[in-house]
């Protein structure tokens, strides 16, 4: 989910950035030319310009569209991270778009050997409709695991909690401190 707000944020502040502020040179906006993950079906480049992930239109408008498709809990975190975002220095933004960056090209080489694993010999458009399934199972098993580890990890916090608790209130009453050494 963290991820999905990166990328999102990414988006927005291209996009804000390129239509109304220009565009910051030390910041470079993903572009479908250097995402590796491939766009759903109906965003092709078939004569179109080189915009970051929308058709066409003003991309103000479709960081909106995007927006309004949220929900109420979904913009607040957005709203949270964004002005986290604005106030963090050029360095840790870059930072954060470069391990973007790094991870959407590891999954990009995941779905590769996947493909090669499974000897499917497909075309450019069933190729990408399998990288948008693979990246959306992927997703799916990333929550489950995160899910169950914090199943497994909510009594062992719980149980650490109660033994320190014992551990540190048995030891609460002031012992008598040792002589010292007198030879």
């Amino acid at each position: 989910m963290a991820r999905q707000f990166i990328l999102l944020i990414t988006l927005v502040v291209s996009a804000i950035g390129n239509a109304s502020f220009g565009q910051d040179p030390a910041i470079t906006p993903v572009t479908p030319d250097s995402s590796p993950i491939p766009s759903p079906p109906g965003f092709e480049k078939k004569n179109k310009p080189n915009r970051p992930f929308f058709k066409s239109g003003d991309p103000a408008d479709f960081a909106q569209k995007l927006f309004d498709r949220m929900t109420p809990e979904e913009k607040e975190r957005f709203k949270e991270n964004f002005e986290r975002w604005k106030t963090l220095p050029p360095e840790e933004r870059q930072a954060l778009m470069m391990h973007e960056k790094m991870r959407r090209e590891r999954m990009l080489q995941e779905i590769d050997e996947a493909i090669k694993k499974t000897a499917l010999q497909l075309d450019k458009d069933r190729r990408e409709m399998f990288a948008l399934r693979y990246a959306q199972e992927r997703r799916k098993i990333e929550e489950q695991l995160r899910r169950e580890m914090e199943e497994k990890r909510r009594p062992l916090l719980k149980e650490m909690i109660e033994r320190l608790s014992r551990e540190f209130s048995a030891q609460a009453t002031p012992s008598p401190s040792p002589a010292p050494f007198q030879p």
